[in-house]
């Protein structure tokens, strides 16, 4: 059964406004996944009256996609790479829609050199566009924040550190 479209929209908006303002009322854990492993952080929430295990396991890979795996009680309910999880993977855990959404956090890591931003001069950038150019070689992504929704409601915040 496919969840519709306004639905999916309302519970990525919610998940992405849940990471940008975690609430103390919303846990938050943070997971460090190692290349070619899976890693998995947890936390146990009330979900229709009842004690339910939430897990997102990341497992990262050097030069390939980081796979995203969400689960609740042991079952996979939603699962994306990295780069769909930008935009938001959806699931269900029974009748109840579950959202994933992993904003990139970008780090500034040294300065580019000046001879890097003359390269890009030389292939007919301006100054300007050259000295963005080479600021992006030297910015990287260094987390994602993820916001897990359960029927259109963030429950849980998770920080994937690289």
């Amino acid at each position: 059964m496919k969840t519709p479209r306004k639905a999916v929209l309302a519970g990525v908006l919610l998940a992405m406004a849940g990471t940008a303002t975690a609430s103390d009322s919303v846990p938050t854990a943070s997971l460090r996944p190692a290349a070619d492993r899976e890693a998995c952080a947890s936390e146990n929430l009330m979900l229709d009256g009842a004690k339910s295990q939430l897990a997102l396991c990341v497992k990262s890979a050097m030069f390939r996609n980081d796979e995203y795996t969400l689960k609740i009680d042991g079952q996979s309910v939603a699962t994306g790479i990295d780069d769909e999880t930008t935009h938001g993977v959806t699931g269900q855990f029974g009748d109840r829609p579950v959202g994933l959404v992993c904003t990139p956090v970008h780090e500034k890591r040294g300065e580019p050199t000046p001879g890097l931003v003359e390269a890009f001069m030389k292939k007919g950038m301006s100054e300007e566009q050259a000295r963005k150019t080479a600021d992006l070689t030297t910015t990287v992504e260094a987390a994602r924040d993820c916001a897990v929704s359960v029927s259109d409601t963030v429950r849980w915040n998770v920080r994937v550190q690289f």
